[in-house]
């Protein structure tokens, strides 16, 4: 069995090279990270192949940006936003249930419970 931090040594190496390659062509660096994830992935080098640890990286990956927002979060401005936010949720919202073509699900109530999956990523869903 591996080391983890071998793994993570990977992973930062992969992209510590990758990326500035494609800031060097002016492409986004979100380019370079998904390269370098072909790379070292299964269909490239086969250096990271256990879905686990990708998963592991990739929830840290969702976390810590998440976390960065809520530190420049102003809750007073967030409190004055309320009526945009929840008619921006509420739109969201219909807009998925409304876009469910029928000839997926026949039935209505079929269709409301697959578009409400819709936007659900599958990890969540599995578990």
């Amino acid at each position: 069995m591996e080391c983890v931090w071998h793994k993570v040594l990977v992973f930062l190496i992969a992209a510590g090279a990758v990326v500035p390659l494609t800031k060097r062509f002016r492409l986004r660096a979100v380019l370079g990270y998904l390269l370098a994830g072909l790379l070292i992935g299964a269909w490239g080098l086969r250096l990271i192949v256990d879905a686990e640890v990708i998963v592991h990286f990739a929830e840290f990956g969702v976390v810590l940006p998440l976390f960065l927002m809520g530190l420049e979060l102003n809750p007073r401005r967030l409190w004055d936003m309320r009526r945009i936010n929840l008619g921006a949720g509420i739109a969201g919202k219909s807009s998925r249930v409304c876009s469910m073509p029928k000839a997926l699900a026949p039935r209505s109530s079929s269709a409301l419970l697959i578009s409400n999956g819709k936007p659900l990523p599958a990890r969540s869903i599995s578990q």
